[in-house]
């Protein structure tokens, strides 16, 4: 990387509720940042009403995370949520379930855990001290064998942290994962943070030479499909992988604002972010085809029920629906109020809200008469 880029450092919801929190703890001194990973998080007596950053639900599961370390399951669809011990309090920005059947929380100071009972209990991959001296050590490795692209990248990582009161820790956050059947996976996040594993998340590989991203542009997503591994995220970043080079390739877009989200099958590759902006792709991005939806409102989620249906959420509270290859999405009838800041369907007539209060149920059903 030459040069980091620190615009647009979250999208709007994320920024607006984590970034108040974060940089207290960036300037209160060495003790209060180090206890983040260090300090279990607090219950709280009212875990149906906090803040909620990002969702996932598997059958009647569902698993929502926010601020200082605050992870919570439900068991009956979202109607009610149980919050669970996390040995950390970092602010948690993501949770996924991956194909390998594990479920992921990521987060702030590079935190990486790992469930696989359906989030009852939970095991620390990686942190802001693992990841740093994982990358550390890599970079540094390849920087005395002569490889000068390793060397820029050490030298924009170390500078990151050396002003910090804790510079062993990574503060950058994960942003998304993804993991196939077979264990093959990449860990994607803020200012280029790249890593893959292949064997189903136990050991990881920083990946970050390897993105054509000398910008260090934040990585929201990581989406795989069969043979296929796309990256998005800032400015237009859209990467597929070569894996016969071993590398990713730039993907031209006809947007240059923020890619907040991908989705791909086997018909089509659609990617979605800022201003209410959906393109999709039907021959892996050589052409792109814009999808209209009548808002100027960032699209947070893309879901996906068996009926068949795409379903585009914003975070205003909008609701758009199209077909598979659809070019206009209509709008749906919804009464939700607030901004929502992650979507996640359960089973296949229920949508659970993150929101700045909790989490809203909406029936699938009412949107679509």
């Amino acid at each position: 990387m030459y040069k980091i880029n620190a615009t647009e450092f979250f999208f709007r919801a994320v920024v607006s509720s984590c970034l108040i929190f974060v940089s207290p703890f960036l300037l209160a001194g060495s003790e209060t940042q180090q206890d983040r990973l260090d300090v279990p998080a607090a219950f709280s007596t009212q875990v149906n009403r906090t803040i909620k950053l990002s969702l996932a639900s598997q059958n009647n599961s569902v698993i929502a995370v926010g601020l200082r370390g605050e992870v919570s399951v439900s068991s009956d669809k979202g109607n009610s949520f149980i919050q669970k011990k996390i040995m950390l309090s970092s602010d948690l920005t993501t949770t996924r379930f991956t194909q390998e059947g594990s479920l992921w929380v990521l987060g702030h100071d590079a935190v990486m855990l790992r469930s696989r009972d359906l989030g009852n209990t939970w095991q620390r991959v990686l942190d802001g001290r693992s990841t740093f001296a994982l990358l550390n050590d890599y970079y540094q490795q390849l920087s005395n064998n002569g490889n000068k692209e390793a060397a820029l990248t050490l030298r924009d990582i170390k500078r990151s942290v050396d002003p910090l009161p804790t510079p062993d820790i990574l503060p950058y956050p994960f942003f998304d994962i993804s993991i196939n059947d077979n264990g093959e996976g990449f860990a994607v996040g803020a200012f280029g943070l790249l890593l893959k594993t292949n064997d189903g998340g136990h050991t990881w590989q920083p990946w970050m030479e390897r993105a054509d991203n000398s910008w260090g542009y934040h990585i929201y997503s990581v989406q795989q499909f069969d043979d296929h591994v796309y990256l998005a995220g800032e400015r237009g970043f859209l990467r597929h992988l070569n894996k016969t080079t071993g590398t990713f390739e730039r993907i031209e877009t006809p947007f240059e604002g923020t890619y907040f989200g991908a989705y791909v099958n086997k018909n089509i590759l659609q990617v979605y972010g800022l201003r209410g902006r959906v393109y999709s792709s039907s021959d892996n991005g050589i052409n792109w085809q814009h999808i209209n939806l009548d808002t100027d409102s960032t699209v947070i989620s893309l879901l996906t029920p068996e009926s068949g249906e795409f379903i585009y959420v914003t975070q205003k509270g909008e609701f758009f629906v199209s077909s598979e290859h659809g070019q206009n999405a209509v709008s749906m009838a919804s009464n939700v109020t607030g901004e929502i800041l992650s979507a996640a369907l359960i089973g296949q007539d229920r949508i659970a809200l993150a929101q700045y209060n909790g989490i809203k149920i909406v029936l699938l059903s009412s949107l679509l008469k």
